[in-house]
């Protein structure tokens, strides 16, 4: 969705006031996010890079932060990835806070997270072919496998056995 939505933030975070949209986004109500601070909807592993963010922004008034991406949690528990910026407004006596402007930017995260899982599927494939035609014996092969597996594939581990369907046997 192309449509900035806007709230203003008091210093510490906690939000003073929301747009009309921004309840259809997060599925809070304005009276739910009045009662809240922005960290308490962030990712925790978000948190701490959101909170020098807006700290940078309490020390320049009147200019607008480079562009931020974090996670907010939606009301009904799903995480959602919002592009950010924030801008020190605390001297205009018509604000009185940090605007905050974001974007909801998931779709675009999750189409971003399939392309890497299948360039990273690709290249996995590809050097495991790779390492077919140039094995020189079957021992290194799999050896080889499994260090793909892991570097390449960013598996956690690996292992590969040979099934011998004449013993019931896997040999390792």
């Amino acid at each position: 969705q192309c449509t900035d939505q806007l709230a203003i933030l008091s210093e510490d975070g906690h939000f003073k006031y929301i747009a009309s949209l921004v309840e259809s986004f997060l599925g809070y109500t304005e009276e739910d996010l009045l009662k809240i601070t922005i960290f308490d909807l962030a990712q925790p592993d978000d948190v701490v890079h959101l909170s020098k963010v807006l700290n940078r922004t309490v020390g320049n008034t009147d200019l607008a932060t480079d562009s931020y991406t974090a996670r907010l949690r939606h009301k009904n528990g799903k995480w959602h990835w919002f592009k950010m910026t924030f801008t020190n407004k605390c001297n205009d006596p018509l604000i009185l806070g940090i605007v905050a402007k974001f974007w909801d930017i998931t779709d675009q995260k999750v189409a971003e997270d399939q392309i890497l899982q299948l360039n990273r599927l690709y290249a996995f494939t590809s050097q495991i072919n790779k390492a077919i035609t140039h094995a020189k014996n079957e021992q290194s092969l799999l050896e080889h496998v499994c260090q793909i597996a892991i570097k390449i594939g960013k598996f956690k581990a690996a292992w590969i056995g040979i099934f011998d369907s004449d013993t019931g046997n896997m040999d390792v």
